[in-house]
C-alpha cells in the first residue's frame, strides 16, 4: 500500500461503535422487532398441517422469502434510480434511506440465526450461521462508515436471485 493511499478513508479501520449511534441502533431494533412479529404471525397462521420440522422449515423459508421480496425489490429500485452512482461512486455515495437496506438484512440475519439456533442444529446450521455472520460483517460497514452503501447494494442483489429462484421452483 502506498503512503498516499494510507490516508484515504476507505483504508482506515471503521469505528464499529458507530453502530450504536441512534440512527443505526434504533432502525436495527425496529427491523428486528418487525421480523419477530412477522415470524410469530407466520408460525401461528401458516403451514400448520405439516409435522414439526417440516413446518419450521417452511415457516423459516416464508420469512426468508419476505426478506428477499422487501430487500430485492428495494435494491432494484435503488440500482435503477441511481444508474450513474452505482458504477462511478460506489465507495463514497451515501443516502440515509438507501442505508436502511443493509440494516434490514442485518436484522433479518440476526433473527434467522436465533430461529435456527432455537429449532435446528446441524452442519447446515453451522454453515448458514457462518454465512450470516460474514454477511452481516460486510453489511454493517455502511452504518459504521457512511460509505460503501452501493457496494452493499450490489451485494444485496443476491436477494433478487433468491426471489427469482424461489418463484420458479
Amino acid at each position: 500500500m502506498s503512503e498516499s493511499s494510507r490516508h484515504l478513508p476507505e483504508y482506515n479501520t471503521p469505528n464499529l461503535l458507530n453502530l450504536l449511534l441512534p440512527h443505526n441502533i434504533i432502525p436495527l431494533a425496529v427491523y428486528s422487532l418487525i421480523f419477530q412479529i412477522a415470524r410469530q404471525y407466520v408460525k401461528n397462521k401458516f403451514w400448520l398441517k405439516f409435522d414439526k420440522f417440516k413446518r419450521y422449515r417452511l415457516q423459516n423459508l416464508t420469512i426468508c422469502w419476505v426478506h428477499a421480496v422487501v430487500v430485492g425489490v428495494s435494491d432494484m429500485v435503488l440500482m435503477f434510480s441511481h444508474p450513474h452512482e452505482i458504477f462511478h461512486d460506489v465507495i463514497d455515495w451515501y443516502d440515509p434511506i438507501a442505508a436502511q437496506l443493509p440494516l434490514i438484512s442485518v436484522a433479518y440475519f440476526f433473527q434467522d440465526a436465533v430461529d435456527m439456533l432455537r429449532y435446528e442444529w446441524s452442519s447446515y446450521t453451522l454453515e448458514l450461521l457462518l454465512h450470516h455472520g460474514f454477511t452481516c460483517a460486510a453489511l454493517v460497514l455502511p452504518a459504521a462508515t457512511g460509505k460503501f452503501t452501493l457496494a452493499a447494494g450490489w451485494a444485496l442483489l443476491m436477494e433478487v436471485n433468491r426471489l427469482v429462484k424461489k418463484n420458479t421452483r
